[in-house]
């Protein structure tokens, strides 16, 4: 018979030989904690140091499905997964990304995107929600719509799926397919099968529609969106005297680069702050300021929301509403105010973190809550044309809108 001594003694000799593995894992995160918590570092995260008796419980169950889970498992499949186990606990938006996907979304940040064109969040009652599909991807030529609910690809369960597991089955080589069984509403599920293939969003479009009114279309935002949507209103003399109003589209507007998405709502803003964005760590709390000078003025405005509208498209919505600058016409946004940092790990993986939130000017919290807009209008199809006219149900309401006295008096808002 073994005795207790006997047991004791060979699993502390079991973790000390898996610490080198952790110590090589984690040395990075140890240091971190370490030097937070240090009264040097003023202005760090300050908090108190990983309680030992919490490390020796996650070395105990490392070890254990080491040596008694069924199936051998490699130490660094092991350690991934615990690493991704960490950060799909955290938030629906938080995600750990090997090295081969964290180099796939190196690849998608320099616009090349290869697989069936929608963002996704992870939905509360399990699978995925579409946030939206892009402007002519796959998935909006198939009929997808902003919160349809993704329950299998390729009849594979998505109900436990991580955030990266995901990404790998939607990306793939153009011309390969994949099945998705999709939940809208109270309907039955149905199967919807999509080719993959490069993804080319068009960040700005418009037009001058037949009542004068001026209409833009902000599919994603991007570095270059201010100076594209600047040079549209200019090809569109927006400068014009007679012009009526003009329509920003933002329905099923993802996202996209933060920073375009403020320079979009600096073009109509003279002063004051656009959003504010907090967290904990260095440098994840600040504001930005609008600056002086800008294009359309005393040109009253009209954005179109979506429940797909979410992330950057919010921060635009929120700071143009509550400067009154914009009328918001449409249904309640997604509702993602998160900050996400890409940060690089040692070993070449990385995590995709929430580090902030955002709030509007008026201090309101975007994430979860979403932006209601002005003038709640429900429409059975919802989503922006791919060539709007005044037949777009919710456009031609903005175009009556803008017709009218009140939009009149409110274009004239500093």
């Amino acid at each position: 018979m073994i005795s207790e001594k006997t047991k004791t003694r060979d699993r502390f000799a079991s973790e000390r030989a898996i610490l080198p593995l952790l110590t090589s894992h984690f040395s990075r995160i140890l240091f971190v904690t370490v030097v937070v918590s240090c009264p040097a570092h003023a202005g760090s995260v300050e908090e108190e140091a990983l309680p030992w008796q919490d490390a020796h419980r996650f070395v105990e169950a490392l070890e254990t499905i080491r040596t008694q889970y069924a199936e051998p498992v490699d130490d660094e499949t092991l350690i991934n997964e615990a690493i991704r186990g960490m950060a799909a606990g955290l938030d629906r938006y938080s995600v750990y990304l090997a090295p081969a996907e964290y180099e796939q979304a190196r690849i998608d940040a320099l616009g090349r995107y290869e697989g069936i064109g929608v963002e996704v969040s992870r939905a509360a009652q399990g699978g995925y929600v579409v946030v939206a599909p892009f402007d002519g991807g796959p998935a909006a030529r198939a009929g997808i719509q902003s919160g349809d609910l993704l329950l299998r690809a390729n009849g594979v369960s998505l109900e436990r799926a991580d955030p990266a597991e995901l990404d790998r089955i939607l990306h793939g080589d153009p011309g390969s397919a994949v099945t998705l069984s999709v939940q809208r509403g109270e309907q039955p599920p149905f199967d919807v099968t999509l080719v993959r293939e490069i993804i080319r969003i068009p960040s700005i479009s418009g037009k001058t529609l037949p009542s004068g009114v001026r209409y833009a279309r902000i599919a994603m935002f991007s570095d270059r969106s201010a100076r594209d949507l600047a040079e549209l209103l200019d090809d569109l003399d927006i400068k014009d005297d007679d012009v009526p109003g003009l329509i920003i589209d933002l329905r099923d507007n993802a996202g996209g680069v933060v920073e375009g998405a403020v320079d979009i709502a600096d073009l109509f803003l003279d002063e004051g702050v656009i959003v504010s964005t907090s967290g904990r760590a260095p440098g994840q709390t600040f504001d930005y300021l609008a600056k002086p000078g800008g294009i359309a003025a005393g040109i009253p405005i009209v954005l179109l929301v979506n429940g797909g509208t979410a992330s950057a498209a919010e921060i635009v919505a929120g700071a143009l509403q509550d400067y009154d600058r914009a009328t918001l016409f449409g249904t309640r946004t997604f509702g993602k105010g998160a900050v996400q940092t890409l940060i690089p790990l040692a070993g070449g993986g990385a995590l995709k973190l929430t580090t902030a939130h955002y709030r509007t000017p008026s201090g309101s919290r975007i994430d979860s809550a979403g932006i209601v807009p002005d003038i709640e209008v429900a429409m059975a199809d919802d989503a922006p044309k791919a060539a709007p006219t005044e037949d777009d149900a919710l456009v031609q309401r903005a175009v009556e809108f803008l017709a009218s006295p009140v939009a009149m008096k409110e274009g004239m808002q500093p």
